[in-house]
């Protein structure tokens, strides 16, 4: 059967299944004690004989179902199945305790375990899918890579299926980073998120350094190192947005996310530095204390000029997707920029070289305002903004 039409006949069992246990041969089990009650072989034999055949027909079917070639596209409905049947066993128990309807037991007991074997081997195929992934075109502007929009969304809601892949992943021993899920062992035991909890929160914390290794290596398609750094801030801010606002934070934990948010603040310093580095340095001394000569002192505000546009050039094009992030980087070069400049200007009066001043430290973060939306706005030349001029984005057309 090809998997579009087991896929329609999966959904009309998961409807069925419910009714047939709970509701029909329930009743039927209740009818052939209540009418045969006199006599519990009686009893037996009519219960069984009207509904022996039917029952295992019903669980049969699942059977058939993890049988089919396994692709990760088919792991939800599978767990669908899974998990309609495991909330059914205690029924299922109950209403064919007999010996005579025992192998009913045994079928729904082995569905259970090809289907948590046909699920674990789709889970091994999704990880090996990521790792197999080759694309090597960059993303434009160190934005966020399809394989993370994919993955993660696919992890989300996988994570929607905690309790019952807790009792299909079988443990193995993968090779986390040490402390990878948290570094306090008294706070670790029993709790989502140590490595002590489940195999759920081992295998899903591996399939996303399984993604974020991939991440890495795709980072070093680019040339420019500051892109490259954007480009995993980027992506590992999507992975940690995915895991706050989903169930994955529940099995992950919140060490998992503090210790995630501090390798996303070193991507974003390194990032700084290597992107606005030059700019920032251009105006500084290494003893600050000792006043530079006038012409000096001007060459360096001619390089913060030139750097500073440079700058503004090089990254015209990159891009933030996420607003939040993409106002905290701003708002972040800007103070940096701003203390920098601030500090010349005051210590050199630099409001009097009309000739030179290009840039207004108190402005500098309305000439960064469209950054990092990917826009690529041309870079002009601001002529000699004083601190009473409105500041302006570097990407206007003309004055």
């Amino acid at each position: 059967m090809d998997w579009d039409s087991m896929e329609k006949n999966i959904k009309k069992w998961l409807e069925a299944a419910k009714v047939v246990i709970s509701t029909l041969f329930d009743g039927e089990r209740i009818l052939c004690d209540h009418v045969f009650s006199p006599s519990v072989s009686v009893a037996e034999s009519c219960f069984a004989e009207v509904t022996f055949d039917s029952a295992l027909t019903l669980f049969v079917f699942p059977v058939s179902i993890a049988r089919c070639r396994k692709t990760v596209e088919k792991i939800f409905l599978t767990l669908d199945v899974y998990q309609t049947i495991s909330k059914l066993v205690p029924k299922i128990e109950n209403i064919f305790s007999y010996d005579s309807t025992s192998a009913v037991r045994l079928q729904a007991s082995d569905s259970l375990t090809n289907l948590g074997e046909s699920i674990n081997s789709m889970v091994a195929e999704f990880e090996s899918s990521i790792t197999k992934e080759s694309s090597k075109s960059s993303i434009p502007g160190g934005g966020v890579h399809q394989l993370t929009r994919y993955v993660m969304n696919f992890i989300v809601f996988l994570a929607d299926y905690n309790e019952p892949l807790a009792n299909i992943l079988t443990e193995s021993t993968l090779p986390l980073p040490e402390d990878y899920l948290g570094n306090n062992e008294d706070d670790k035991v029993g709790k989502p998120g140590s490595s002590s909890s489940s195999p759920v929160t081992t295998r899903f914390a591996w399939l996303i350094l399984v993604l974020l290794c991939k991440i890495d290596t795709k980072s070093r398609i680019y040339n420019d190192m500051g892109l490259s750094y954007l480009f995993l801030a980027n992506n590992l801010h999507y992975v940690i947005s995915k895991v706050r606002t989903s169930n994955l934070k529940v099995v992950l934990g919140d060490e998992w996310v503090a210790n995630h948010e501090g390798r996303l603040s070193q991507y974003l310093d390194k990032y700084e530095k290597i992107a606005w580095g030059e700019v920032m340095t251009s105006l500084t001394n290494n003893n600050e204390e000792v006043m530079l000569e006038e012409d000096v002192a001007k060459e360096r505000l001619k390089r913060f000029n030139e750097a500073f546009e440079e700058a503004y050039k090089k990254q015209s094009t990159w891009v933030v997707p996420d607003s939040k992030l993409r106002d905290d980087l701003k708002d972040s070069v800007a103070k940096k920029l701003t203390d920098v400049a601030s500090t010349f200007y005051k210590k050199y009066q630099v409001e009097t070289w009309d000739e030179i001043v290009r840039f207004s430290p108190q402005h500098l973060g309305n000439y960064l305002s469209d950054l990092y939306l990917g826009t690529g706005g041309s870079c002009i030349i601001v002529p000699s903004l004083k601190p009473s001029d409105s500041g302006r984005s570097l990407s206007e057309s003309g004055r």
